[in-house]
């Protein structure tokens, strides 16, 4: 009985540390908000520049939406196509 109860402390402690250790992996990846000097934007959707192509020139970076007042990243959705 005993033996069963330490077994599951040190399965419950396992379980705490890769908790944690995921949590502090998904707040690392939160991005600042952007600085307003580098964001050219409309009303709704904007392209945030992070630096440029050296080859010709141009701006590269990325298209930023406002959702709620705040600037967020412009995600990818899947394409789906039906078998053929």
């Amino acid at each position: 009985m005993r033996r069963m109860v330490s077994s599951w402390m040190v399965w419950l402690g396992f379980v705490g540390v890769v908790a944690s250790g995921l949590t502090a992996l998904v707040e690392g990846q939160r991005q600042p908000a952007p600085d307003p000097a580098r964001l050219i934007t409309g009303n709704d959707v904007g392209f945030r520049v992070d630096g440029t192509d050296p080859r010709t020139g141009n701006p590269t970076g990325v298209w930023m939406v406002r959702v709620g007042g705040e600037w967020v990243e412009v995600g990818h959705t899947p394409l789906v196509r039906p078998a053929k």
